[in-house]
């Protein structure tokens, strides 16, 4: 029952990093990257197999807006939230007491027990307000009930979002997923592109997806094709799982 900082992706990161570097020596022996159109194909199938790649959208929180590109709902009710101004960058108050409220209360009480069991989606900020995700309306009024006077009190705006999954369901197929990866998954990508694949994994609140960070140079149809079947072994939608472009590997919340 983890909210804010993303405990299980940043673990999942980590050993994911440290799996990476372990076996990068061996790189030497490598086979070339694959060519530019190569590259390009992937751009062109990617829908074909079900997967998105996702384009870097580094500053949506310090505008007041949301990511691009999202397994959240925005309605008229949301829109009218945007268009208004927002103070100057910076993170919404009384975040840390909310994300410690909804902890107490996923934890300790009956209620709150079955909201992030069933339809708890996540929390996210950006310069302006506190976003919960869930995955069932009625959920958004119980989690509102539950933290609304922490929101009055700091002045900050609580808006509730409906998204597509459970945040207990994107860490449970991040945690496949990564072992997967660890487990086999990566050497047949590098047979592939002759580099290592996969620099991040993470679950990202603010899209209720899973990211999957891919080195630039392992973009082909191939590769592509591999991840989609490793989600299809693993059943994960493959709605739930945007691959995004990332060099290197680093550590991040969502």
């Amino acid at each position: 029952m983890r909210l804010g900082v993303a405990v299980v992706a940043a673990a999942l990161a980590l050993a994911l990093a440290v799996y990476i570097a372990a076996a990068a020596g061996s790189d030497s022996k490598a086979q070339p990257a694959q060519s530019a159109s190569d590259s390009q194909q992937y751009t062109q199938d990617a829908a074909v197999e079900g997967l998105t790649i996702g384009g870097n959208d580094p500053f949506w929180y310090m505008e007041g807006r949301l990511p691009k590109k999202m397994n959240i709902e925005v309605d008229d009710v949301v829109r009218r939230i945007l268009e208004r101004p927002v103070r100057a960058p910076g993170p919404a108050r009384g975040e840390f007491q909310i994300d410690e409220r909804l902890r107490e209360w996923f934890h300790n009480d009956t209620a709150g027990r079955e909201v992030y069991e069933r339809c708890y989606g996540g929390m996210f900020v950006d310069a302006a307000r506190i976003y919960i995700v869930v995955t069932d309306r009625a959920c958004g009024e119980k989690i509102r009930r539950a933290v609304e006077d922490l929101a009055s009190r700091y002045g900050t705006e609580l808006v509730i979002l409906k998204g597509k999954y459970t945040y207990r369901q994107l860490s449970q197929w991040a945690d496949a997923l990564f072992h997967r990866v660890k487990e086999g998954l990566e050497d047949r990508l590098k047979q592939i592109c002759g580099k290592y694949v996969v620099t991040m994994l993470m679950v990202d609140q603010a899209t209720n997806q899973i990211v999957v960070g891919i080195n630039p140079d392992c973009t082909s149809q191939a590769v592509v094709k591999e991840i989609a079947k490793a989600l299809d072994e693993l059943g994960i939608p493959k709605d739930a799982v945007v691959l995004e472009k990332f060099p290197g590997f680093v550590l991040l919340s969502d």
